[in-house]
């Protein structure tokens, strides 16, 4: 649809992308197809509008069980509160790990206040044990928790390892990958190798167009 050497950028602006969306649903329509948020949508309706399919449905389900529930969105909310209200749910997640925020999950859905609009009885339950990671990740990543407003401390199963977590706060993408080439090359300076280095990131994407890109520079 659009030259990306005319256009000189690979972004595009709300009235770019919206003429996208609509090819793009014109050419599922032309071919018949569905993708994933079809498949939500036309199944939420069509079990909404038709109280017969939606009985066959709910009597071959006893409980539902939903992992992950901080990145589920609107629609799979409002799916799963039509199939299971006042049925027996087993929700588990944690809101301080959403990271679909680019497909619209509601993590505040993922609370009592929420969920008490459609059962009625609602039980908590806080996993506050970490088993997976070492005692000082699990006390850095509760000072991280509370700055973003989180209550509930974890407590480390696991006991302590040498090593050491550092903060730093960075404020842009550019910051932040030139702050991580300038730790990599203070410790090539003092005699480690390249070898010796592992970046983790959430994604590749990050270390493609932020980390190496400021080690390249």
């Amino acid at each position: 649809i659009f030259n990306y050497a005319e256009k000189g950028t690979n972004y595009f602006n709300r009235i770019e992308f919206k003429e996208i969306a609509k090819y793009y649903d014109e050419v599922k329509q032309e071919k018949g197809l569905y993708d994933f948020a079809d498949l939500i949508y036309e199944a939420y309706h069509q079990l909404k509008d038709d109280e017969g399919a939606l009985s066959l449905v709910k009597q071959n389900i006893n409980i539902a069980i939903i992992d992950e529930a901080q990145d589920i969105n609107q629609l799979q909310w409002d799916f799963m509160m039509l199939l299971f209200a006042n049925e027996q749910m087993v929700v588990v997640g944690d809101p301080m790990q959403n990271i679909y925020n680019f497909r619209f999950s509601v993590p505040e859905n993922f609370s009592t206040e929420y969920l008490a609009k459609f059962f009625d009885e609602v039980i908590q339950l806080d996993l506050a044990y970490n088993y997976r990671s070492t005692k000082e990740i699990v006390q850095a990543g509760n000072i991280l928790r509370k700055c973003g407003g989180d209550t509930l401390e974890l407590i480390p199963a696991r006991a302590s390892k040498k090593g050491s977590v550092e903060f730093m706060e960075v404020f842009d993408n550019v910051q932040e990958g030139t702050k991580v080439a300038e730790i990599i090359m203070g410790l090539l300076d003092v005699g480690y190798k390249a070898s010796d280095i592992a970046v983790v990131t959430r994604t590749n994407r990050v270390l493609r167009e932020i980390v190496q890109v400021s080690l390249v520079k």
